[in-house]
């Protein structure tokens, strides 16, 4: 397991290009989960026997970047 120091001059190193990516792809990732019956359930406030849990987690991880 690395040190505190050790992560922080490893996050420094990193290419704010790369960086930018690959946030970019695991929100991606989330978001191609969310089902069209997810959105349209939470857009008209309808119960859904499926619930919303992929929008859910999409919104819970987009609200923690913002």
């Amino acid at each position: 397991m690395l040190n505190d120091d050790s992560q922080s001059s490893s996050l420094l190193r990193l290419s704010v290009n790369e960086l930018g990516y690959q946030l970019t792809e695991k929100d991606f990732q989330l978001l191609r989960t969310i089902e069209p019956t997810e959105y349209l359930a939470d857009l008209f406030h309808c119960d859904s026997q499926f619930g919303t849990p992929n929008l859910t987690q999409f919104s819970e991880v987009l609200a923690l970047t913002h």
